[in-house]
């Protein structure tokens, strides 16, 4: 059952937008997808204060949790709502419940 965490760095002039978005777009998906599970958190300890870092979680009740399909899907939906905050590209990882 996958889990993806994604997260990603923008100027900090645009949080309080990016902010929005994100979770404007999460709560979009988890209408699409009734199973999904969506977070979003900030990173605590930035040392720059020019720049932010923010993680995106999702995961997805049921056998296959967030499968490629699942995943394509929120790609496609973060993507032109969430780009032009991002400062270089999206880190995402999927990792496994033990």
């Amino acid at each position: 059952m996958p889990q993806l965490f994604v997260y990603w760095k923008l100027s900090r002039g645009d949080l309080a937008a990016a902010l929005a978005a994100a979770r404007d777009v999460q709560q979009a998906l988890r209408a699409a997808h009734p199973t999904l599970r969506c977070a979003l958190f900030e990173r605590a300890d930035d040392a720059d204060a020019g720049e932010a870092t923010l993680m995106e979680t999702y995961a997805a009740d049921g056998p296959r949790g967030v499968d490629g399909a699942l995943q394509a899907a929120i790609e496609n939906a973060v993507a032109g709502a969430l780009a032009r905050y991002q400062r270089g590209r999206r880190h995402v990882e999927a990792f496994e419940p033990r």
